[in-house]
């Protein structure tokens, strides 16, 4: 337990829920890219409804999963000390304001590791790697999230036959789930190292210069 009285946030559900989530979505898009392959009519072996509708519930799970974890490591990270950015509602609200969420999610995430980072408990070249490791994340998010479903509804206005619009949704939806197991896999790899970070914060508050540091990072431009 830290000196603040809080307990750092326990990790463990929002670990594997993104280990479920990459996996979840690597076979949901191996499905829909091998209905889309096979696929000789407009009926496939696979309804695009169900595969949607599936990987839809998988994202949802792991989203309220990780929000939660990261509303819960903001208030630790305030309650020892560190002025955040952002409040813990606000890094929550972050994902759900339209056009904002393209910027503010990662600004979140890339300030949680920095505050963590000056800390002492992550390195300076583990920090550099683990922030190319969110920008590529976010990349893909962003890439998965706006260009493909702009494409693909491109494709559909385009093309009138039922069975190539049926094809045009099954390879979104494989693209759609390749993309979002990869996204996983990286905001995993990220998460393991920021839970260690705060498991070696628990029990300390921040040096006054650490505190300093970090005031002047959370300030500057982006």
């Amino acid at each position: 337990m830290s000196t603040s009285g809080l307990t750092r946030p326990a990790a463990e559900p929002v670990l594997l829920a993104l280990g479920g989530a990459a996996a979840g979505c690597l076979v949901l898009a191996a499905l829909a890219s091998h209905a889309a392959v096979t696929a000789t009519g407009a009926s496939p072996w696979v309804c695009p409804e169900v595969l949607a509708v599936a990987m839809l519930l998988v994202l949802a799970v792991t989203a309220i999963v990780f929000l939660r974890w990261l509303a819960a490591s903001y208030r630790h990270l305030m309650g020892e000390g560190y002025p955040m950015g952002y409040t813990p509602a606000q890094a929550v609200i972050a994902w759900f304001v339209p056009f904002a969420n393209w910027v503010w999610p990662f600004r979140v995430l890339r300030e949680l590791l920095e505050a963590v980072a000056d800390s002492r408990a992550i390195d300076e070249n583990r920090e550099a790697m683990l922030l190319l490791r969110l920008r590529w994340w976010w990349g893909l998010v962003l890439f998965s999230t706006i260009v493909l479903p702009l494409t693909a509804a491109r494709r559909l206005m385009l093309s009138a036959d039922t069975a190539e619009r049926t094809r045009i949704w099954l390879e979104l939806l494989g693209h759609e789930g390749l993309l979002a197991a990869l996204a996983a896999a990286l905001l995993l790899s990220v998460l393991i190292h920021i839970a260690r970070a705060l498991s070696r914060t628990a029990a300390r508050r921040p040096t006054p210069g650490a505190a300093m540091i970090y005031r002047k990072r959370a300030t500057r431009p982006s």
